[in-house]
């Protein structure tokens, strides 16, 4: 009878979380710059490929909020090769949609954020390394690999 307990137990438990995920989650969905255009004005995440955003619509016609990700700056041309490889350097491994569990000023539920909520949210996503400043026109080679400061 303990293995029932604890399996009934197992059960309700993912049950809830399952339930509280879909109460407090927002669905974000990837917008790219496009290729052609991401060359042409030079906007680049470090690797060279196309920086991007997840939108979020909400209900309001005229309201959004932006948040622009935070990442930290590379510091050394090794630092900024090894983080053009990751999350934070490319947005080839960038997921089409997230789901994410969101609170205070960002979340859309109204009993928890009643002067937001309706809003429509823009998550900037963040791959340059060096806080959406960077204007160099070449690329710098490192390791035999083109990396761009174009923020």
């Amino acid at each position: 009878s303990t293995g029932y307990f604890k399996m009934g137990l197992i059960i309700k438990t993912f049950c809830l979380l399952f339930l509280l995920s879909n109460v407090f989650a927002s669905d974000f969905t990837l917008h790219l710059l496009p290729t052609s255009v991401a060359q042409k004005t030079g906007a680049l995440c470090l690797d060279g490929s196309p920086p991007g955003y997840y939108y979020r619509p909400g209900t309001s016609t005229t309201s959004f909020r932006v948040h622009f990700r935070g990442g930290g700056w590379c510091f050394s041309e090794l630092d900024c090769y090894y983080r053009s490889l990751g999350y934070l350097g490319t947005s080839k491994a960038w997921p089409a949609n997230i789901i994410d569990a969101v609170w205070g000023f960002m979340s859309n539920e109204t009993n928890l954020n009643p002067e937001f909520a309706e809003w429509n949210t823009v998550y900037i996503e963040y791959c340059d390394g060096t806080s959406f400043t960077g204007d160099r026109d070449d690329p710098v080679y490192v390791q035999g690999t083109p990396l761009y400061f174009r923020g």
